[in-house]
């Protein structure tokens, strides 16, 4: 075996994990956005509304049109994500869910109130680790994005290998740094909020 073919082997298997581990990826986050809506739907639109206003960010019109759609787009992307198709739609629809709440939890602790995230069923006040946690689903969100769901996905045709050539490139270095410059980002916010020691 050449020196070219012995790469290209290792190559391949390392992507074969890679896309196994995706398809993994898809089930644990698509089962959060479901399992996130479906909670929602079924507390009813009022309890969700409720945690909506009590953002201060939007008038109450605005907050009933997202209590109503919000948890039924969340259960859209989170079964799209579990079946593999149009995944890559499916992963910024919920990038762009996940950094919606987290701006929202961030603006009201630079506000210093402590209002329901509304994230589930049961009252969870804002706070930080809700936004790291939303970030690092954006962070499992981007491999899902580059691979088009992996394996076992319905945009793959349910293959057991995928050509991955036609889907990884260097690209991937831009939303890999954009989300990482997001995670310091956000850091540095939490710390800047923190009371300062005094001697």
């Amino acid at each position: 075996m050449s020196k070219f073919q012995e790469i290209s082997t290792k190559t391949g298997l390392f992507m074969s994990i890679l896309f196994s581990v995706v398809f993994v990826l898809r089930l644990v986050v698509g089962t959060i956005f479901l399992v996130a809506g479906v909670v929602k739907v079924k507390g009813g639109s009022s309890q969700f509304l409720s945690a909506i206003m009590g953002y201060e960010l939007v008038p109450k019109f605005v907050a009933s049109l997202l209590a109503s759609f919000l948890p039924w787009l969340e259960v859209v992307v989170g079964g799209l994500l579990i079946l593999g198709l149009w995944s890559q739609s499916s992963v910024i629809a919920g990038a762009m869910l996940l950094l919606s709440f987290s701006s929202g939890i961030a603006i009201s602790l630079l506000r210093g109130k402590d209002n329901d995230c509304g994230c589930f069923r049961s009252v969870t006040p804002v706070q930080w680790r809700l936004i790291y946690r939303n970030l690092i689903l954006i962070g499992l969100l981007m491999p899902i994005y580059w691979t088009k769901g992996g394996l076992w996905s319905i945009d793959n045709g349910v293959a057991m290998q995928v050509d991955w050539q036609t889907h990884f490139s260097i690209n991937v270095m831009v939303p890999v740094v954009v989300w990482a410059h997001a995670l310091l980002s956000v850091r540095i916010l939490h710390q800047s909020t923190k009371p300062t020691s005094q001697a």
